[in-house]
Formats: C-alpha cells, structure tokens, sequence
C-alpha cells in the first residue's frame, strides 16, 4: 500500500478547490501548507466504495438521532480490539466533529463557576469551551520534553477541580503521556472523584506504542471518564465531520444525549458520514496502517531536515503528525519566522502562542506532515534558502 502515498497520489488542483483551514484553497498560488492537520491524500478507496453504495439506493432519510447502530458497533468494536477499552455501543454517541464533541461534553459536565484544568500546551479548543459556559481554566504545564505533568502540582489542583481535560496524544506536542505517569493521573482522578474529559483523536497516530487508553487502566476510571474522538487524523475524514463520544454508564450517556439536543432533532450526524466512518473502522484498517508507516518516514525525515537550522530545537514526537520545534526567541519570534517563511520561503506554518495553543508554546512553531516526502523535502528546500 505504499503507492498510496506517493507523491504522484496527490492532486493538487482538488486540494487547491476544497482544502481549507488554512491550507491549500486559503493560501496565495505556489504556497506549500504545512498548517491544519489534514492530509494531502485521497482516502482509503472502501470509504468511497461505502459510500457511493449507500447514495446509489437513492434514499437519504432521517438517521437515528442516536446513530447508525453499525457505526456505534464499529467504534465500540475499534475501541476494545485496539484500545483494549471495553464499549458498549450503546453508550456510543456520533457527534459532528470531535471538536464539536469536546464542546458538548463540556456542556454536559462543566457549569459556570466550575474549575476545570486543561493541559499547556494544547489546542485552543480546549479553553474556548470551557469559556464557553464560563468556567474557571486552570492550566498546568507539561514536564520539559514529555507530556507528562508534575504529579504534586496535579494533585493539588485535583483537591480543587471538578474536572480534567486531557489531550491524549498531545496536539500540538505530538507526545503521548507515559503509561505509568496515566495510571497515577487515573489513581488521582478516582481518590478526588475528579471527572476525566480524554481527547483521543489523535490515538491511532502512535509510532512508538506509546499509546494508553486511561479508560482502559480499570473500571473506576472509566465511569469517571467521557472520551471523544473522530476520524479525521486517522483516515483523513474531516471534511464528513464524523467524530463521537463514548460514555461507559447509562446516566453519563442520557446525560450526553439530552444536552446534545439530537432527540430534538435539532442536531444530529449525517447518515452519509456515518456510513463513511463504519467502513473507515471495518474495512480499511490495512489503509491505516500504511498511512501511519508513511508518516513515521516522514517524521524521521523532518529530524534530519530540522539539523540544517541551527536555531530550531527538534523534539521527537512519538504519536501525531505534527512537529513542534522551539525555535530561538533570540534570533526569531514565532510570528515573525512565520511570516518569512509565508513571504519569502512560500511555506505556511503556525506560531505558538496563547491563540493557537496557550502560553507555554510561545517560542516554538508547529508543522504538519501528513503529506509526500517530495513535498516535504521541497518545503525544507525553500526555508534553507531562506534562513539556512
């Protein structure tokens, strides 16, 4: 499945028409974006063989407003078999997006005036729903190289906090947290009955089997635990927003499902996307796996490229395909060596920064690589021109 990958795969002139986030349809002509985590290949052709089966019935009815039952299967299937999660499928929520399920479980679990702690850094969207009901964000900072936290410091805010949003890998890091350091955070969580918000969505990106479900460590944690994720990292399904929240007891569920106003028909997944995510879990689970092979090359690609800038420090990631160097606040702010790079390199990055990721990303810039290594290697080529 490697020529899947290749770079003669990737279609230009569509990615030009319907790539947005800051990629290929919003950049200038003959700019390479290295910026949303999107990638540049098409998906795995049973996705679209799925899907062009279900529309040639020619019936698009209303969906079940707590999902297809296939598709909750096959995310509780996906969880236990490589995740050793045990899911009822049940207790499987499909949701517009994972982003728009972190929103809803926030809404679900956090009211205003609560005390909630997130990572730093993380994605912004994690302090944007929080905001979003006026709960009151405590951060805590990651151990230097590691997605590890300090364990007295978390155990003082678990006496005061009522909830923990993890990112599990780390986005923009591209770590994973330790399996023993989650086994102690799930031990903490469960001595202060402090309710876990896990952001997985980037867990099937895992080059060092690194990767540990917390729902999986036992089954006190896991009824104290809501996951969310989606299918846009793993099979490059963002633009059919299929994403879902797993629950594991019946009231964390109802409690889910009624805030998510889909009984009111108000929201609610689309059929189509719901079809593409079944076969995603089912059937190209050998795409994924050459997908993710691919980008370990181009992630051991970008460390030998990172050594011609000497003042860009390259921390390895192990999961994710994103990369997040610091870069020398001496010789370049964040902001300012990406609008070099945007002008003078045509190359489109993201800044650190409290936009982006909070304030413990400052001093460092964020790439993305789930794209061909020729492009890769011609995106490094323009910015040694440039700051070589």
């Amino acid at each position: 499945m490697e020529n899947l990958f290749s770079h003669d795969q990737i279609d230009l002139a569509t990615l030009r028409q319907r790539s947005f986030n800051y990629r290929w349809a919003e950049q200038p002509e003959g700019v390479i974006p290295l910026t949303a985590a999107d990638m540049d290949f098409p998906i795995a052709s049973i996705i679209t063989q799925r899907v062009q089966e279900y529309l040639a019935k020619g019936y698009m009815n209303y969906a079940p407003s707590s999902g297809l039952e296939a598709f909750k299967e096959a995310v509780a299937q996906h969880y236990y078999f490589s995740k050793n999660v045990p899911v009822n499928p049940d207790y499987v929520l499909p949701v517009n997006a994972a982003a728009n399920g972190l929103y809803l479980a926030v809404k679900t679990y956090v009211k205003k005036g609560d005390k909630v702690l997130v990572p730093n850094p993380v994605d912004f969207l994690f302090k944007r729903s929080l905001q979003s009901v006026g709960a009151e964000v405590y951060e805590i900072k990651h151990i230097e190289g590691t997605a590890n936290f300090d364990l007295n410091l978390l155990e003082r805010a678990f006496e005061r906090i009522s909830c923990f949003m993890i990112c599990n890998p780390n986005n923009p890091l591209g770590k994973c947290i330790s399996k023993e350091h989650l086994q102690e955070i799930a031990a903490l969580a469960v001595k202060h009955r402090v309710k876990i918000i896990a952001d997985e969505v980037w867990a099937d990106i895992d080059f060092d089997n690194q990767f540990l479900a917390i729902a999986s460590i036992n089954e006190a944690i896991r009824n104290q635990t809501i996951i969310v994720s989606g299918l846009s990292k793993n099979f490059g399904l963002a633009g059919f927003r299929i994403g879902y929240v797993i629950a594991f007891n019946e009231k964390d569920y109802q409690q889910l499902l009624g805030q998510s106003k889909h009984l009111d028909t108000i929201n609610g997944v689309s059929s189509i996307a719901q079809i593409a995510g079944e076969a995603a879990l089912n059937e190209a689970q050998d795409w994924k796996t050459a997908f993710v092979n691919h980008l370990n090359s181009n992630r051991l690609l970008i460390e030998d490229r990172l050594k011609e800038f000497p003042f860009l420090t390259s921390n390895r990631p192990n999961s994710t395909f994103t990369f997040f160097p610091a870069i020398d606040s001496g010789r370049f702010h964040e902001e300012k060596f990406c609008e070099l790079a945007l002008k003078e390199a045509k190359v489109a990055l993201i800044p650190g920064g409290e936009q982006w990721f909070g304030s413990a990303s400052k001093s460092h810039i964020r790439f993305t690589y789930a794209t061909s290594q020729e492009m890769l290697n011609e995106a490094f080529d323009r910015l040694v021109k440039v700051f070589g």
